[in-house]
Formats: C-alpha cells, sequence, structure tokens
C-alpha cells in the first residue's frame, strides 16, 4: 500500500468517525434506560478487508427502553424483536462507502435455539408502521449509512431484555452476543 493510499484510508476512517451520530458516544450520568439502549447498539471497526477497503459492521436492537415507558410502543418492542444489521465498507481511493445485502439474519439464544423471523401480514400493523417511520428517519437523517441497514423483526421466544440468558447475532462472519439482561434493567 503506497503512502498516498495510507492517507485516504486514514482519511476516510476519521471522516466516518466524526459523522457517527452523537448517539454513539459515551454517555455522561445515564438514566437505567439509556444505559440499556446503549448497549443495545454493537459497533465493530473490523478493519481492512480483502479489497483493502475499511470494513465496519453495526448492530442495532431496538430495546424496549427506547421508548417511553407505558407507551403502545414499547409494548410493542417488549414483544417482539427487531434488529437492524449493516455492513459498510469505505472505499480507499474514493472515500465511498458501500454496503452488503443483507436478506437473511438468523439469532439465537444461548442454548442454539433460534429465533422465529416474521414478515409480511405476520408483523403487527403498530410494528410495521412503526419500522417504516424509523427506516424513512434513518435514511434522511443517516445518509448513505441510513439506507444501508436492514431490519428485521422476530418473534423473541425465551428472550427478553431484562431476562436472564444470551441473545446470540451471527452476521459478517461474527457471533455478535448481548449479556441479559441488559444494563440497567431492575434487579
Amino acid at each position: 500500500m503506497t503512502k498516498q493510499s495510507k492517507c485516504r484510508l486514514l482519511l476516510c476512517l476519521a471522516l466516518s468517525c466524526i459523522c457517527v451520530p452523537l448517539a454513539w458516544s459515551r454517555p455522561w450520568n445515564p438514566a437505567p434506560d439509556e444505559l440499556a439502549a446503549d448497549y443495545a447498539i454493537i459497533t465493530h471497526n473490523k478493519g481492512v478487508d480483502k479489497d483493502g477497503n475499511a470494513s465496519m459492521t453495526v448492530i442495532m436492537w431496538l430495546v424496549p427502553q427506547r421508548f417511553p415507558e407505558n407507551s403502545p410502543l414499547r409494548q410493542t418492542f417488549e414483544k417482539y424483536k427487531v434488529i437492524g444489521v449493516a455492513h459498510g465498507h469505505i472505499a480507499r481511493s474514493t472515500g465511498v462507502t458501500t454496503f452488503d445485502k443483507t436478506d437473511t439474519l438468523q439469532p439465537g439464544d444461548g442454548n442454539g435455539n433460534p429465533m422465529k423471523r416474521l414478515t409480511g401480514n405476520n408483523i403487527p400493523p403498530t410494528l410495521a408502521g412503526a419500522m417504516a417511520a424509523m427506516d424513512g428517519i434513518f435514511r434522511q437523517s443517516l445518509g448513505a449509512f441510513g439506507q444501508g441497514i436492514t431490519w428485521f423483526v422476530f418473534d423473541p421466544g425465551a428472550i427478553r431484555p431484562c431476562g436472564a440468558g444470551r441473545l446470540i447475532i451471527p452476521y459478517a462472519d461474527e457471533n455478535y452476543t448481548y449479556e441479559l439482561p441488559l444494563p440497567g434493567c431492575p434487579k
């Protein structure tokens, strides 16, 4: 790799760090719900991929704690698991970000039990509407990154954010895990 290529790659990485939403910064004196919401976002800087481009993976679990207590949205997100994934590559020569297309995702619990994916008419109208609104917000506010996220809805089985156990999400050649209960859950 030439010195000029290394400089471009570092510039691309620096720009991607600057453009990361403020919600991904370390919270100061967070409330319990903020701790859970913060823990539910995984970012993985994967370094340089096989093509020499910067590579990053993001997993977002929309936990119920993100929504006001006793709201219909919070109750809906307690019943269903919504997970967004993105695996992006920043071209070292141009700085253009591209995302892998993701058609399937098969998360499960720590015992190897998969969660059942819901699609089409199996997704409740309240959740489908919330997902459409959220998708539009992400696409408009986060640009290419917002367009690169693929969302999935699951029947959670035994997985509960404030219950015991583990949620495992195999994606982009890694097994991303959430240890449960989430931080901020009542003890």
